[in-house]
């Protein structure tokens, strides 16, 4: 046990080359009211080997103060099973300020590829130039990372606040508490190395000054989604992230449609954010952890999810999403997407329209590819002349070409590149979809398939007003 000790001056405060080590209670690297660093070139403590050691404590008597360091104030270099528990890592002893050099620009923690099954939890680590540079495996869970001790004012690790570059962190947790915080740093998260599974999940990031989640090593903004997810970028090997098609405010809660296009036939945990602006990439981050949806691509890698209802923070109309695969390969946040406002009424399912049925308004000729055509769906069906979106379902059936698509949007608006339903030829398919109504209350439908034609049926369960 090394306890009660202030450390400041010289080398590396503290170097371990045993097991079952505790660090408890102690400044590391400032004076002793912990207002200042020394600001020497070293670490505060050098984990070099060891097993089972452990770094602060869950009693604030534990808490370590760990700051004022140019290099780091934790390293370490091959160890299995060491606890990061409960401590400042960067800021003086209130919390509220910065004492490392990062002139220099000095980590908070940083593990080596050697080590293995650390536990980094409940920790304050700010005012660091990366806050966290995780090159081993384990789990980073419950920390502040880049804002004060009261989790809301900022205090950031300019360049990052986590960074996986080995192989693989969990960054957060799907039970209660086990989120970080993660906010005004560099980019919130980036996971660089090829290939490495990078688990992120449940977490609060926002007000990122690049980007909420990065996969690329290079560049501020994010990756191109591809067809079927075929490449191996750098980070989580480039993870598709969702499409939000629609999302629509009402009575407190948001509903939320939208679409994956990744690997065929698996399965994918889709998680929802809400926040109150965009970041400036146009992509996304995650304010507030709205909660999750299991979604399965079919085997033209395509999955749709929705409609989902989620109690939504006062002020947060901007959606994002993020997909993690059955590897823990976490994707970029998706594009924002402003949710409009609303509520929601149900009507007694009814059928709009039916290409198989004689030519018509809402009848035949089928849809023809590369071909938009108008629907009025207000007024139909219950659907009131002041309804601003429908909770339809669409189904396609005898297209006489493919693969293809149709996307459905709101009439005198540019088409969106996302799809609202993908299928083969002669296949029939459902999907569920919210879209919302243009002009006169009408929705353009979109046909892609190459050549042919394809019959379309809508049937409307509900509109938002």
């Amino acid at each position: 046990m090394i306890r009660g000790l202030c450390i400041h001056g010289g080398g590396d405060a503290i170097t371990i080359n045993a097991d079952n080590v505790t660090i408890a209670g102690n400044f590391l690297g400032t004076n002793p009211a912990g207002t200042a660093g020394d600001l020497v070139p070293s670490n505060g403590v050098s984990m070099i080997t060891g097993n089972n050691n452990v770094i602060g404590g869950p009693a604030a008597a534990d808490r370590n103060l760990i700051s004022g360091y140019r290099s780091g104030s934790i390293a370490l270099d091959t160890d299995d099973g060491t606890v990061i528990q409960g401590n400042y890592i960067g800021t003086n002893a209130a919390g509220t300020l910065g004492l490392q050099d990062l002139s220099a620009t000095p980590y908070g923690i940083e593990t080596a590829p050697r080590t293995t099954n650390t536990t980094i939890v409940d920790n304050l680590i700010s005012g660091n130039a990366n806050g966290v540079i995780a090159q081993g495996g384990g789990v980073i869970q419950g920390n502040l990372i880049g804002t004060q001790k009261d989790g809301v004012s900022p205090l950031g690790n300019p360049s990052r606040g986590v960074l996986v570059d080995g192989t693989g962190f969990i960054v957060g947790g799907t039970a209660p508490g086990q989120g970080n915080t993660i906010a005004f740093n560099g980019y919130g998260v980036q996971v660089l190395s090829s290939g490495v599974a990078g688990r992120i999940t449940g977490n609060s990031i926002s007000s990122s000054t690049h980007l909420g989640i990065g996969l690329s090593t290079f560049g501020f903004n994010p990756l191109a989604n591809d067809p079927c997810d075929v490449d191996t970028q750098p980070g989580n090997l480039g993870q598709n992230y969702p499409v939000i098609a629609s999302a629509v405010i009402g009575s407190g809660n948001v509903t939320i449609v939208g679409s994956l296009n990744s690997a065929a036939g698996t399965t994918f945990r889709v998680e929802f954010f809400s926040n109150a602006s965009c970041n400036p990439s146009g992509n996304g981050e995650g304010k507030t952890y709205l909660g999750f949806s299991d979604v399965t691509t079919d085997g033209t890698c395509d999955a749709s999810f929705g409609p989902l209802v989620f109690a939504i923070p006062s002020g947060q109309p901007v959606i994002t999403a993020t997909a993690t695969d059955p590897a823990g390969n976490t994707s970029e946040f998706s594009a924002c997407l402003t949710a409009g406002a609303g509520s929601f009424n149900a009507v007694v399912p009814c059928r709009i329209l039916d290409t198989r049925n004689p030519t018509g308004a809402y009848g035949g000729p089928a849809l023809a590819d590369a071909g938009t055509r108008t629907f009025v769906l207000a007024g139909q069906c219950a659907v009131p002349a002041g309804a601003t979106a429908l909770s339809i379902n669409v189904t396609v059936t005898q297209p006489t070409n493919g693969p293809g698509f149709l996307t459905i949007f709101p009439s005198g608006t540019t088409r969106p590149v996302v799809s609202s339903i993908n299928y083969k030829p002669g296949q029939t398919r459902a999907n569920n979809a919210i879209v919302p109504l243009g002009a006169a209350g009408g929705v353009d439908v979109y046909c892609g398939q190459g050549a042919g034609t394809v019959h379309f049926i809508l049937d409307v369960n509900g509109y938002f007003q």
